[in-house]
């Protein structure tokens, strides 16, 4: 790997010089000899690299900011009592997403691999947490486009003189969708909303989806203009990625500043408009139909949610993009990326018929959410209880020259590891049928939810077992076993740098182990940052 390879993504280490002799200087701490280990794919090629830090800075903007935070925020939010949400979604904000996401951008940038090479790194026996979450992040990806398809159909009907889900169609009076219920046109006022719909919905569900009232029929056939907003979507997807992080790198730009700009521009229209402080003030009560006044928000609007739409899915594509060229290094960046594209069409194809809704629902719950869910839990509980806090508080020492503070420590040890296991446990306790419009499941399409849940959480057990069995032949059984937990190929990709890093290590550990003090001070210690 390149000697800039950290500046080039932000994080410079190599002015972080230590002495490689045995003296009695520096408070007389002798540091002990190090035998430096190599990792199973030292001899793998330079991977590409940011153009700048600006890039990597834009990229992780771009990656942060999805569709999920324009269409499924307001809709949980609404659901779990509007303003009065915002507290526990900021608690778990502070104390469990903005450390998380630290700390696994920490990880892959000091061992410089992708998600399945960096847990493999780390302890083999971890490989299939990788391989778990690699197939998380397909069942999202592939869904999440067929988002942005549903999005650039939506952007181009709205070049039209009148925007056709503002008004009630008569063609409609006769669809299932408005048993006992009255189309109201969004854009028109309404003191009684009581046994109503809008038409924003029956036109989204009945000319956009063309949903069926059921799934017992099977989901039916991709609808036509759906099929090509979604292929172009995969288009521009594979353009941005065709030659890795050199073109989405520069993409990213665009990706990341311009949503903001346009919901900037929204902002300062909702506010000015009447009614605007009633909504700031409930957040569930906002005068909606003033949006529509003018054409334009509506145009902008949907082509912000399409570039966060893109951002996104090239974060998306992109780790699975990284699993296969680590594991074929030799193969072209834009072979892996349109074959990535092509397979993610294919799947997404699923998702724009008439019963995809279905699919996509049962999809993000079992795969979108509950893989992610149990895999965190065995990732916090590894590198925290396992590897070790003093571990990788060194290694992200070395790395940023800067010790993590009391806050990250405590999250990461204490507070993540818990709060984790105890929701997933009352989540087990409590789970509810799943449904969609409030309509039951078939059996069948409940027992496919679970077989994708347990194909994504046995990944961990699959990959141990594969791995004993590769490794048996040379070392026995009871070798390969605990080969298998052993941490020998974990630090910088780098030799130089990784050589720099076992010798920061154990002259760290050593002034510790110098102190003297008892496991439970020392422990104490370690946890606020007093090492």
């Amino acid at each position: 790997m390149h000697e800039n390879s950290y500046n080039n993504a932000g994080y410079a280490n190599d002015d972080i010089e230590l002495e490689k002799k045995d003296t009695n200087e520096d408070n007389n701490v002798i540091t002990p000899p190090i035998e430096f280990a190599r990792g199973p794919d030292d001899q793998i090629q330079d991977r590409a690299q940011w153009g700048n830090s600006v890039e990597f800075l834009m990229s992780c903007i771009a990656m942060n900011v999805g569709l999920g935070n324009i269409w499924r925020f307001p809709f949980i939010a609404y659901d779990n009592g509007g303003g009065a949400f915002l507290i526990p979604y900021i608690l778990v904000l502070l104390f469990l997403g903005r450390p998380m996401y630290y700390l696994e951008m920490c990880l892959g940038q000091f061992c410089s691999r992708g998600n399945v090479k960096m847990f493999e790194s780390l302890a083999p026996v971890l490989k299939g947490v990788g391989y778990g979450q690699l197939i998380g992040t397909i069942c999202v990806a592939t869904y999440y486009c067929s988002l942005m398809a549903i999005t650039l159909f939506y952007l181009i009907n709205s070049f039209t003189s009148n925007l056709p889900w503002s008004e009630c169609n008569p063609v409609w009076d006769n669809e299932s969708f408005l048993q006992n219920l009255t189309c109201v046109a969004s854009k028109a006022s309404a003191s009684n909303l009581n046994n109503t719909i809008s038409s924003a919905e029956l036109w989204f569900r009945i000319e956009v989806l063309k949903e069926s009232p059921n799934i017992n029929d099977g989901i039916g056939s991709p609808e036509w203009r759906l099929t090509l907003c979604l292929l172009v979507s995969w288009i521009i997807t594979f353009a941005v990625c065709a030659k890795g992080v050199q073109t989405s790198g520069k993409a990213s730009y665009f990706l990341a500043i311009f949503p903001y700009v346009i919901l900037g521009a929204l902002l300062i229209r909702a506010v000015t408009l009447e009614g605007s402080a009633k909504g700031i003030l409930y957040f569930v009560e906002p005068k909606w139909e003033m949006l529509l006044n003018a054409k334009l928000f509506a145009l902008l609007f949907f082509f912000m949610l399409f570039i966060l739409g893109v951002g996104s899915l090239v974060a998306l594509k992109g780790c699975a993009f990284t699993v296969v060229m680590d594991s074929f290094p030799h193969l072209k960046i834009w072979h892996v990326s349109l074959a990535t594209a092509v397979g993610g069409f294919l799947v997404g194809l699923v998702y724009i018929t008439p019963g995809g809704q279905w699919i996509f629902t049962m999809v993000d719950f079992f795969g979108g959410t509950f893989i992610f869910y149990v895999l965190t839990i065995i990732e916090i509980v590894s590198v925290m209880w396992w590897y070790g806090l003093e571990n990788i508080c060194l290694d992200i020492e070395y790395m940023l020259k800067k010790k993590p503070g009391a806050y990250w420590r405590i999250c990461w040890c204490v507070v993540i590891p818990l709060i984790l296991i105890i929701v997933f446990f009352y989540f087990l306790i409590t789970l509810e049928e799943l449904t969609y419009e409030k309509k039951p499941y078939p059996t069948n399409i409940i027992v496919w939810g679970w077989a994708l849940l347990g194909f994504g959480v046995i990944q961990p057990l699959v990959w141990l077992f594969i791995e004993v069995l590769r490794r048996h032949k040379d070392q026995g059984y009871t070798e390969a076993v605990k080969s298998l937990f052993q941490h020998d190929s974990w630090g910088p990709k780098d030799l130089n740098k990784n050589k720099r890093w076992q010798e920061f290590k154990a002259k760290a550990k050593h002034v510790r182990v110098l102190k003297n003090r008892s496991w439970i001070v020392d422990k104490l210690c370690i946890l606020i940052g007093k090492e």
